[in-house]
Formats: C-alpha cells, structure tokens, sequence
C-alpha cells in the first residue's frame, strides 16, 4: 500500500528545510545530486551506486545528467514516509487498544 500523500508532503517539507539549512541544493525539478541522496537515505553514495548496478534502488534515480545521477526529493520523502508506514505497522501502532 502506497504511504498516504499527507505524510509524503511533511517528509519532503522536512527534507526540503533540511537541505535549505545545510546549504544543499534542489534543482527546480526537485532534484538532488548523489550525495545529498546518499545523505538523506541515511547511506553512502557508493551504497547507492552499487545497488543501481545491482538493478535494486531504495529510490531509483530520477534521470542522469552528464553522467551523474539525480533524485527526486519526493521520491525519497515517499521512501520515508513508507517506511514510517511499515514501523507503525510493524509495532502496532495503527492498530486499535484491546
């Protein structure tokens, strides 16, 4: 099940201001160079280089420009936010008190 849109957009708001505050930044498309991907999945680029040649992506680049890879902030805040999806799941926090 996709992660509800609400917290996908408070998880790229987050994003976002984190980026503003370290000085990173966002293209006008919404994307990211690899290492503030890396940064923002809590990984190393050469983590996310390794899986693209592997054909597995905790988020899939957005494009490739003059041979380097871009991600899509919103990308990354729905990997977030499913995962944060799955963690309440997982610990039954969605779920009803008997």
């Amino acid at each position: 099940m996709p992660p509800p849109a609400g917290l996908t957009d408070e998880i790229e708001v987050e994003l976002r201001r984190w980026c503003a505050d370290h000085d990173l930044s966002i293209s006008p498309l919404g994307d990211v160079d690899e290492a503030t991907a890396a940064g923002l999945l809590h990984r190393s680029k050469s983590a996310l280089r390794q899986q693209h040649s592997e054909g597995r992506w905790l988020v899939k680049p957005s494009r490739i420009d003059c041979g380097h890879r871009l991600y899509s902030i919103r990308a990354i805040a729905r990997y977030h936010a499913q995962n944060a999806q799955n963690a309440q799941f997982v610990t039954g926090a969605d779920r009803p008190s008997d």
